[in-house]
């Protein structure tokens, strides 16, 4: 027993008098090996968070039904809002809505792009964008006298997504939102007024006001009648100088089918309404129907006919240029 006792002391002993300047070289490299291990480890975590998520990359937006020459592609100076919410299934992303991505020319870039792991995202569009707060993917889309920009186009949305080592990219192929009904007004030389349109009217129940639109869904909902709907061209009148001519653009809401019966037009013309009955149009969405009417007299114009379009056939402006 005290043979054993004795070996243990010498063994106790000898760890005691390891060499200090040994001993600190070895604490060194031990804490050094631990630093390296911990550096490695941070540094893999840090690679993996930038490149699990990477900006999706907007490679082209077309406008299928735009006939205006060089006009079927979006490029410089446009802008579309983008929407970017969880595929079904999935629930790792924060929903995105209405960022802004704008065309340089050559590419489509944003200040906070859309960032995209390894898990679909639904990604949609529309044109042209607004500067407005959304907190989904629907917007209002409202009867109105045409203006470029109340002319929405939309893409339904698509599943994207990106991996380490792969950058998701989208092209947009978009479709009109509204109708489109164009009135054309041609003087006869038996009037003698001014020749000033500051009202046009269109009656028929089935005649809708506004209504929500599911950019991402494609879908119209909460559709609202206005079966008197009336509108003030250019949002003041338009004419007043004796031109021959006269023509003015709407927007209107899709009906959820097509309308049949008679519209009542009524025009006012140098302070006088003039009415006229025409077949109901179906008012499809994408679809543009233009109405030419001859204007004779005081109370006396007559429809001489109505014909599908092209949609864009309003004034080239900066907007819509050649």
């Amino acid at each position: 027993m005290n043979s054993d006792r004795k070996t243990r002391t010498s063994k106790i002993r000898t760890v005691r008098t390891l060499p200090a300047g040994l001993l600190k070289r070895a604490v060194y490299a031990c804490l050094l090996l631990g630093c390296c291990t911990a550096c490695g480890e941070e540094e893999n975590t840090r690679s993996l968070t930038v490149e699990k998520y990477r900006p999706l990359a907007v490679e082209t937006v077309n406008l299928n039904e735009d006939e205006v020459p060089g006009r079927g592609v979006l490029g410089n100076g446009e802008a579309i809002g983008v929407f970017a919410t969880n595929a079904s299934g999935v629930t790792s992303y924060t929903n995105r809505y209405n960022v802004r991505y704008r065309s340089d020319g050559t590419k489509w870039t944003s200040d906070a792009p859309v960032l995209l792991g390894n898990k679909n995202a639904a990604i949609s569009a529309y044109h042209p964008y607004k500067d407005e707060t959304m907190t989904g993917t629907s917007m209002v889309l409202t009867s109105q006298y045409y203006q470029s920009s109340a002319d929405i186009s939309y893409a339904k949305s698509q599943d994207r997504n990106s991996t380490s080592t792969t950058t998701a990219t989208v092209n947009f192929s978009m479709v009109r939102a509204y109708s489109q009904i164009v009135f054309e007004l041609n003087r006869a030389t038996t009037y003698v007024g001014n020749f000033k349109l500051t009202k046009v009217g269109i009656k028929h129940s089935g005649i809708i006001g506004n209504c929500y639109l599911n950019v991402a869904a494609g879908i119209y909902s909460s559709r609202i009648a206005n079966a008197d709907f009336s509108y003030i061209p250019g949002g003041t009148g338009i004419g007043g100088s004796k031109e021959t001519t006269l023509t003015s653009g709407v927007l209107m809401v899709p009906p959820a089918s097509a309308l049949t019966g008679k519209f009542t037009i009524s025009l006012t013309i140098d302070d006088n309404v003039n009415t006229v009955d025409i077949d109901a149009l179906p008012l499809v969405a994408g679809t543009k129907y233009k109405v030419t009417v001859k204007v004779e007299g005081i109370h006396k114009i007559t429809v001489s006919q109505v014909t599908v379009e092209d949609w864009l056939e309003v004034p080239i402006t900066p907007e819509y240029p050649l």
